[in-house]
């Protein structure tokens, strides 16, 4: 009798596929874990690699900048002395000009003082009180260059001597009355104070007491 069911059995060649499967799943899991551990070695590498020049680089810049400080330093140290000559040649020439200007400054100012104090004195001998005054203000007038009255008035030209006139003076003003005096402006003789304290003669002579 045939049976309704045929039992399966299988092949050789079946028994042996599924012996090799699982050898070829050992093969390529080992050549993962191959593959993945090369791939971790030259990561390794690398930054090993990246970390070894950074320190390199590190290196070279600080030998620059140590170089760069010792360089400053060397032109420093150089040029420290000839900035410190160069200040002191400076300074002796300014102080030899100083000293040989001090003195023309000096002379100069003593013969300004000199020159000032001849035209005052000038002015006052040959010019104050010659001229009238046209001043409309009231104001010292024994302090104004121009005279006011015949009594502080003085003659332009030098014709008298440093002595009172005979007909003009007054020992209770200590000032005449000019016009007592017949000669006039040819008098040889001074005819108001001012005449007299101004003359040449007189001016100035005596120390102030």
């Amino acid at each position: 009798e045939i049976p309704d069911t045929i039992p399966f059995a299988p092949s050789a060649g079946s028994n042996q596929n599924e012996d090799l499967l699982p050898a070829s799943n050992k093969a390529n899991n080992t050549v993962g874990t191959a593959n993945s551990a090369v791939t971790n070695a030259a990561a390794g590498t690398t930054s090993s690699s990246d970390t070894a020049s950074r320190s390199q680089r590190r290196q070279r810049q600080q030998q620059q900048q140590q170089s760069s400080k010792q360089q400053q330093q060397q032109q420093q140290q150089t040029l420290l002395p000839i900035a410190e000559d160069a200040s002191a040649t400076a300074n002796q020439q300014q102080q030899q000009q100083q000293q040989t200007v001090l003195p023309i400054a000096e002379d100069a100012s003593a013969t300004a003082n000199v020159s000032g104090n001849n035209k005052k004195d000038s002015f006052c001998v040959d010019t104050f009180k010659t001229e009238k005054c046209h001043k409309k203000q009231a104001h010292t007038t024994s302090l104004c260059p121009f005279y006011h009255d015949s009594k502080d008035r003085r003659r332009k030209q030098l014709k008298y001597i440093s002595t009172w006139c005979p007909y003009v003076y007054d020992r209770r003003r200590k000032n005449g009355d000019v016009s007592a005096c017949p000669e006039g402006d040819e008098c040889m003789y001074a005819h108001t104070r001012y005449e007299l304290m101004f003359h040449p003669n007189n001016y100035k002579t005596e120390q102030c007491k």
